[in-house]
Order: structure tokens, then C-alpha cells, then sequence
């Protein structure tokens, strides 16, 4: 099987439909719930040599794709060297010609302008490494949204309580279909204080589904169980955006103060103020 986008959805789809029928066959919940004593008691040889055969069959594509990934990375780091070659070798052409003008004859500096105006210098390796860098960088931010207050609990990994929280937002919103999630995990350096935890980054398949799952985070706020209510969804901003968005934080609480009369939001990076009787309009913001 060849490596590509919709080779790794597919992938996906055929480990979650196998997952779902083992569940399914052994009638419980989640994996955590399956043991060899499940296995042994509720299902029969004949089932359980289906599954068997069905997951050897995904672990042999799976390695297929993995051969066929790393083949790609090797071309994709040739194409990059020759690239970089190329860049160099520019360079070297460009440097060339201005030694050779200026031994050739003494010009004014305004004649070396315009002779070499054409000439304009090509990026450099490093420059050429940043901006890939850069765009990698963001098309993971805009494909990503991150869950605060999620207590580390060694029972609750970051995938349970993401499919918890889409579960109870997707019950509170009819015919709402569940978002392919690329990566679930925890990020930044766990605290000694067991009560401080860690964010959970979550990234998807394309920054709509982002955009959605945002747009209804402020129903949390609403669900029955407390537990929902102290969490918090927001984008997944870099270390300057989040300073930013902290600095709006502290200008609501400033007009939360100031203006207790009137409801204060951030929306498109701006703080505004409207009165509450017209706030009920705007229950549908999601998270800023």
C-alpha cells in the first residue's frame, strides 16, 4: 500500500471498524475493559480466529505504509539536497561575476547597482529552512485546538477524556459527526503539584473541523456534569498569540469590574461590550 493522506484515513477507518467489532463481539465499552478472561469467555474460535486474522492482515498493511513513508521521507530529503545545491551554486555564480566586474574595471558603485540589479541574492539554506519551518509549524497550529483543566488521571488517558468531551458535545447538538483525530497528547513538562496539569493538544485532519469543534466549546460550560464545566477549549496559539490573547483576558476582567452591567467577550481579538439583555444572542461565540 502506497503512503499517502487518504491511505493513512483509510488505515484509520479499517483499525476503528475492527476495534468497534471487538467491542462489538465481547460486549464491553472500551479496550481498557478487554482482558484475556473476556476474550476466553465471550467469544468463540471461530470469531476469535476471524479477529485475529483481520488484525494480521492491518498490522501487514500498516507496515506496508510505513515502508512506503519512510521511502518518501528518503526522496523528499534527496530533493531538499538538491535544492540546496542548487541554492549554493547560485550563490557562488552571483559572487563570480561581481569579482570579475570589479577587477575588470573601476566602477562607481551606482554602475555595480545597476549591473547586478538582476542579480538579486537568492535565500540562503538556513532562510529557505525557517520558512518551511514556519508553515509546517502553522498548518499543525490551524489543524489543532488544546483542552485545559483535564486532570492527569492514570485511569483517564488524553484519549478518553477527548472522546468523552466530544461525546458530550455532540450530545448536545443534533446530527454532529465525529471530527478524524490525527494526535492526542499531553504537552509541556509535568508538575510535582499533582493538581496542575498538563494541556492536552488534540489535531485533526483540516482546520474546519477545528473551527467547528471551537464553535460549540462554549456548550461545555452547559452540561450537566461539573466535570465538563471546568474545561476549557481554546486554539492552539504560539507563545507571542497566547501572551496576546492573556493581555484581552485581563482587559474583560478590567470591564468585568468596571462595568458589571454589561456583558464582556473576546471576539477576533478584540474585547467588546454589549448589554445583557442583547447577550443571549451571542451564546453561540465558542471559544476565542
Amino acid at each position: 500500500m502506497e503512503f499517502s493522506v487518504t491511505a493513512l484515513n483509510e488505515m484509520e477507518e479499517n483499525l476503528n471498524s475492527t476495534l468497534c467489532s471487538i467491542l462489538k463481539e465481547t460486549r464491553v465499552q472500551t479496550v481498557e475493559d478487554l482482558n484475556p478472561t473476556v476474550l476466553a469467555n465471550k467469544l468463540n474460535k471461530n470469531t476469535l480466529a476471524k479477529i485475529v486474522v483481520d488484525l494480521a492482515i492491518l498490522m501487514h498493511n500498516n507496515i506496508s505504509v510505513c515502508k512506503s513513508a519512510a521511502a518518501k521521507i528518503d526522496e523528499l530529503k534527496s530533493r531538499v539536497l538538491v535544492d540546496q545545491k542548487t541554492v549554493i551554486e547560485c550563490q557562488q555564480k552571483q559572487l563570480e561575476s561581481v569579482k570579475t566586474a570589479v577587477k575588470t574595471e573601476i566602477r562607481s558603485w551606482s554602475d555595480i547597482v545597476r549591473t547586478n540589479v538582476s542579480l538579486a541574492p537568492s535565500p540562503t539554506t538556513e532562510v529557505i529552512k525557517n520558512v518551511v519551518r514556519n508553515t509546517v509549524e502553522q498548518s499543525d497550529r490551524n489543524r489543532s485546538f488544546i483542552i485545559y483543566g483535564a486532570a492527569e488521571d492514570e485511569e483517564k488517558t488524553p484519549e478518553n477524556i477527548l472522546t468523552d468531551v466530544l461525546f458530550d458535545l455532540n450530545k448536545q447538538v443534533d446530527s454532529v459527526q465525529r471530527p478524524k483525530v490525527v494526535a492526542v497528547r499531553r504537552i509541556g513538562i509535568q508538575k510535582q503539584d499533582a493538581s496542575i496539569a498538563r494541556p492536552i493538544k488534540v489535531t485533526l485532519t483540516n482546520p474546519d473541523e477545528v473551527k467547528s469543534v471551537l464553535s460549540r466549546s462554549n456548550l461545555l460550560k452547559k452540561s450537566p456534569e461539573e466535570y465538563f464545566r471546568k474545561l476549557y477549549l481554546a486554539p492552539d496559539r504560539t507563545l507571542e498569540e497566547r501572551r496576546e490573547h492573556q493581555k484581552l483576558v485581563c482587559e474583560v476582567k478590567r470591564r468585568i469590574e468596571s462595568e458589571p452591567e454589561k456583558y464582556h467577550y473576546i471576539k477576533n481579538k478584540r474585547v467588546l461590550s454589549v448589554d445583557r439583555t442583547l447577550s443571549a444572542s451571542d451564546n453561540n461565540r465558542g471559544s476565542e
